[in-house]
């Protein structure tokens, strides 16, 4: 079977005041282009179709155009990611759902959204037939999942409540593996896993959600279904997956400046029944270049290039400030778009990095935790909190209730005693 793997769009993403728009309206050309150059059999996208859980009106009509494109050349899923709304996944696969059976046409419904992980039993593991009828595709699915949903999908037991997320997901993995298997034909059927999560042992951008990677928020690889390919998505940088058993595809543009060098692109793979798939890196170059360049004036003016439409993050270094300096950079740039131009006056510490940390999203979890040590919390009451923490957190971007059933085991409290003579509480003043 010929599938093709893309991921992490972030359709509505912007870099400080500039959208981009235009750089994944030419990439998403490029990407249905591929699609269109090759006999496919199923394309997968592996989540973070939009950058916010509640995207704009115009971006919605982005990823459904882009989508409806690639849909034309073959059957299309689509997973939700850690920067998706669930939710909104659901209704959309129930409304594809719904024309298809209106059209009375079966075979219209070509996309599928994937919002949240279930049992294969239930959904969790989707079947593609190939072009020539001859080969089927397994597909286990896992979106994003956050710890809350871990406990209300699939019913851990209470001793499992308090364990770490690597062990809720290895269970969930182990369900899916099952499912793969179950009346497998190594002469008929391809294994394919998608997934949107961390690997432990890959190299992430930075761009990432930094509250969804790390540690934390891991897998590891001998936990992954055994799969032909497993295409995965979550980390920005185009990379292999630890061990070889599949890839990130990577984000198609880069996010932020901290993808500058990485080379964006999309995968396409032959796999064969039974056999580890074959997967051809296709570079993608859609969209408008990120540069960053640093020095005086007159060594930018010497490697600014004014044909370039490129998004630029410039540091100019200067002996005093100077007010006008954004004007002469725009003037050797013409046709750039300026992210940023910052001076670094003699005798001032500054540096690209720190520029570029006042872009990126402060690490959460990371300030929450040090926010306790500060009050004085240590020890497992640190660890406790920040379960609570990230449970209300992930809910909280996932627009669910988070759940707490460790309520359930508590005993209603009995009447408050109350004397006779003054009714005030007993042990207190009220």
């Amino acid at each position: 079977m010929r599938v093709l793997h893309t991921s992490d769009w972030h359709l509505g993403t912007t870099l400080g005041r500039v959208r981009r728009d235009e750089d994944h309206d030419a990439v998403l050309d490029e990407i249905v282009d591929v699609a269109g150059q090759g006999e496919l059999d199923l394309i997968v996208h592996t989540g973070d179709l939009f950058d916010h859980a509640r995207p704009a009106v115009d971006d919605m009509h982005r990823a459904v155009e882009a989508l409806a494109r690639l849909a034309a050349h073959a059957p299309l899923v689509v997973i939700a990611g850690n920067h998706d709304s669930s939710a909104l996944f659901e209704v959309l696969d129930r409304v594809v759902g719904m024309a298809a059976r209106l059209s009375g046409d079966a075979a219209a419904h070509h996309i599928r959204f994937v919002g949240v992980a279930r049992r294969a039993r239930d959904g969790g593991v989707l079947t593609f037939p190939a072009r020539d009828g001859r080969h089927e595709a397994r597909l286990a699915v896992l979106p994003f999942v956050h710890p809350n949903a871990l406990v209300r999908t699939f019913d851990l037991e209470p001793e499992r409540w308090n364990g770490s997320y690597t062990d809720g997901i290895s269970l969930v993995e182990a369900n899916l593996a099952d499912g793969l298997t179950d009346g497998f034909d190594p002469g008929r059927h391809v294994a394919l896993f998608a997934a949107h999560l961390h690997v432990g042992g890959a190299t992430w951008s930075g761009s990432e959600r930094k509250v969804h990677v790390g540690d934390d928020y891991a897998t590891k690889v001998d936990h992954l279904p055994t799969a032909s390919y497993a295409a995965f998505g979550h980390i920005h940088r185009p990379q292999e997956l630890p061990g070889g058993v599949g890839r990130y595809a990577g984000s198609p543009i880069p996010i932020d400046f901290g993808e500058v060098s990485d080379t964006k692109s999309l995968v396409v793979l032959d796999a064969p029944p039974g056999r580890r798939a074959r997967p051809e890196v296709v570079e993608l170059s859609g969209g408008r270049r990120l540069v960053r360049l640093a020095g005086t004036l007159d060594e930018i003016a010497a490697r600014a290039d004014p044909s370039s439409t490129g998004i630029y993050q410039v540091l100019v270094d200067v002996d005093v400030p100077d007010p006008a300096l954004a004007d002469r950079i725009a003037s050797l740039l013409p046709r750039a778009t300026l992210h940023s131009v910052a001076e670094r006056v003699a005798g001032v510490t500054a540096t690209v990095a720190e520029e570029l940390d006042a872009e990126a999203e402060p690490p959460v979890a990371d300030q929450f935790r040090a926010y306790l040590g500060l009050e004085g919390t240590s020890g497992p009451r640190v660890d406790r909190a920040m379960r609570v923490f990230e449970t209300l957190l992930g809910a909280g971007i996932d627009g669910d209730d988070p759940p707490f059933r460790e309520e359930d085991l508590f005993e209603p409290p009995g009447p408050i005693p109350v004397t006779a003579a003054t009714g005030a509480t007993a042990g207190g003043d009220g």
